[in-house]
């Protein structure tokens, strides 16, 4: 089987010819291992980003300091400004950098108008033209993915952590009056989405340690609940990535969600959740990424080839994946590729062994 019918098989439930392995598109670096591991069946995922969102009279403004970016974003009746790190490539590299290193974009309490203005007259574009090159391209080395999230956990992003932590606090009326009108933003681009036959796999948010299950419930599960199955019978499968330490708590969430698969699970030493209690919850219909905690590698190729093969062996499903989906050979120096490349070495074999 080539990496895409070998994937297929795993998110329909059917038994492939191996558990598949794939990572994201720019995790690796471009040359000798990667190729490697490509030509052990490693697939890449890549995002589509074919929607596209604009703002009617918008008007935006770039400036450089050092290592970040200020950007300040005007409209008719106001504007707004926040500082990002500079720097990253990739679409989930970008987000996963802005989250931690953003300033704010919330200063002033008349922020609020501007940011929810921005939100609300915003409108979507579709470019297929630039997709289905990269799509022939990526051929069946691996699949593309599109995605909106909820707004509960959308705004982490958009806001940065340490805005959108204290602003529920301490504006929760208008924190409120911003996560509904991200909810009414997430659900246009929802009917965008259904409407392009070319995209399958949906991300729709993700679960981090900065949120507890009982807001997350809140804020976000009549999105999950709603919107899951109309994407569905669209066609797509709909998933959530799920790299948090502490994700019991969140087994009844997962469970109601109606996904069908969730990404970057990474069982025990990393989180406080195994693998088999993650399978009794959300049943066998869902495929589970599982993402190999990287300390495991610290303690040689060995242990981490048993660790991987009892992995596999703790759940009977097909619907599974080695989803090297967080960190990849991001921030590996000199002094730990060797490390990391034998851990990825014994993973691959733990996966041959297990077929």
């Amino acid at each position: 089987m080539n990496f895409l019918e070998r994937f297929h098989c795993a998110i329909n439930g059917e038994k492939p010819d191996k558990v598949p392995i794939l990572g994201y598109k720019g995790l690796f670096p471009h040359g000798a291992f990667e190729r490697y591991l490509r030509n052990r069946g490693l697939g890449l995922i890549s995002y589509a980003n074919l929607v596209s969102e604009t703002v009617e009279n918008e008007k935006n403004c770039y400036a450089n300091f050092g290592e970040h970016t200020e950007v300040t974003r005007s409209i008719p009746g106001g504007m707004v400004t926040n500082r990002f790190i500079s720097g990253a490539a990739e679409a989930r590299i970008v987000e996963a950098v802005h989250r931690l290193y953003t300033d704010s974009w919330i200063k002033r309490p008349e922020d609020y108008d501007v940011l929810i203005s921005l939100i609300e007259q915003s409108s979507f574009s579709v470019n297929l033209t630039s997709f289905k090159e990269r799509l022939a391209d990526l051929g069946t080395d691996g699949y593309m993915l599109e995605g909106t999230a909820p707004a509960y956990t959308g705004l982490l992003s958009f806001l940065g952590v340490l805005c959108w932590t204290f602003e529920q606090v301490e504006n929760p009326d208008r924190f409120n009056d911003l996560v509904n009108a991200y909810r009414r933003r997430s659900e246009k681009k929802v009917d965008i989405l259904c409407s392009i036959d070319e995209i399958k796999m949906i991300m729709l948010g993700d679960i981090t340690d900065n949120m507890g299950p009982n807001r997350l419930k809140e804020g976000d599960m009549p999105f999950w609940k709603k919107n899951v199955p109309i994407l569905q019978k669209a066609g797509k499968k709909c998933g959530i990535h799920a790299h948090a330490s502490i994700l019991r708590p969140h087994l009844s969430n997962l469970s109601e969600m109606g996904l069908d698969f969730i990404e970057s699970f990474t069982p025990p030493p990393y989180s406080d959740l195994p693998l088999p209690e993650l399978r009794q919850s959300v049943g066998d219909s869902v495929c589970i990424y599982i993402n190999i905690p990287e300390a495991v590698f610290y303690s040689g190729y060995d242990y981490t080839k048993k660790y991987t093969v009892e992995l596999l062996q703790s759940d009977p499903s097909y619907r599974k994946a080695i989803g090297i989906t967080e960190m990849g050979m991001m921030g590996v120096t000199e002094k730990t590729r060797n490390i990391f490349e034998e851990g990825f070495r014994a993973v691959f074999d733990a996966v041959d062994e297990c077929s």
